[in-house]
């Protein structure tokens, strides 16, 4: 006898049903989540990015951000970067 969930046939064993059975393949194994960046390594990674491919053109890299160029000054200022960052 078999179950079919999704498409996927699960084998029921025979003889007396066991509501906690569950075939070795349908175990649910979570992997080690991934470390998560602090949000001000992210932001100053992408505004790196923004810049580097904009040859550093500012006005540009804040417009492909989203942000205002006084905005990407002030980010620049607070990350500290300077031409060799980049």
């Amino acid at each position: 006898m078999e179950c079919v969930s999704d498409n996927n046939p699960v084998p029921i064993p025979s003889g007396p049903l066991d509501i906690n059975y569950v075939p070795a393949d349908r175990v649910y194994n979570p992997q080690p989540i991934s470390p998560v960046k602090p949000l001000k390594e992210v932001e100053r990674a992408a505004i790196v990015h923004a810049l580097w491919s904009y040859q550093q053109n500012r006005t540009h890299a804040a417009r492909a951000l989203g942000i205002s160029i006084r905005t990407i000054r002030l980010k620049i200022i607070k990350y500290g970067l300077r031409n060799e960052d980049i």
